[in-house]
């Protein structure tokens, strides 16, 4: 069909569960508009803002200028620094360190969701990533809970799903993050969310 596609794999390496996603270039290998990228921010420091990309020929040299024009180049000690790691040290093992470590946080949101949260409210069990989705009734309006200050900034971040999509029209969602807090920090925060919203009624919060 003359598309291109954009393989965006960032998560690919945090998976927790389930099986492991293959990427698509090992599959649609006549595809010749193809490129793929990844983030080292995500699986070594979320500092080093820096990933990886791959691409066939006749689009490499469009995603070079692009890149050119958004930040010149890439800093060459970031560079240099990723470099040394994966040269000196076993990667694979870092990531299943890595992927232990996400796991037990996930496992404890997903925990304290479940005994926090209202019935009405639904959330995912993800088996990678860095996020839960949170999910109210469909006229529950999370920027208006927000705005309401219910929540205590120093415990509670959560992103509406007005930020989410392109739309901007979906407002009873919002994505939590797990791996970025401590384990009791994790559950003092779900605790807090979720006493704010047994507090409020979905009819004070409509669009």
């Amino acid at each position: 069909y003359d598309v291109t596609i954009l393989e965006d794999g960032t998560y690919r390496d945090l998976r927790y569960e389930g099986k492991k996603l293959d990427q698509l270039s090992n599959h649609w290998t006549r595809i010749t508009k193809l490129s793929m990228s990844a983030s080292f921010s995500k699986v070594i420091a979320p500092g080093l803002r820096m990933g990886w990309l791959t691409a066939d020929k006749q689009i490499f040299d469009k995603l070079i200028g692009l890149k050119s024009g958004a930040d010149i180049e890439t800093s060459n000690l970031m560079m240099s620094m990723v470099d040394n790691y994966l040269e000196n040290n076993d990667f694979q093992a870092h990531l299943q360190k890595v992927r232990a470590v996400y796991r037990e946080k996930k496992n404890a949101m997903i925990d304290a969701l479940a005994k926090s949260l209202p019935a009405e409210a639904e959330f995912t069990r993800p088996q990678g990533g860095f996020f839960i989705y949170l999910t109210m009734p469909k006229e529950f309006d999370m920027e208006k809970f927000l705005n309401e200050k219910l929540l205590p900034e120093k415990d509670v971040r959560i992103t509406p799903s007005t930020h989410l999509f392109a739309s901007g029209d979906i407002k009873n969602g919002a994505r939590l993050n797990f791996t970025g807090e401590d384990i009791p920090q994790i559950k003092k925060g779900i605790e807090s969310l979720g006493q704010a919203l047994h507090e409020v009624s979905a009819k004070n919060l409509v669009s």
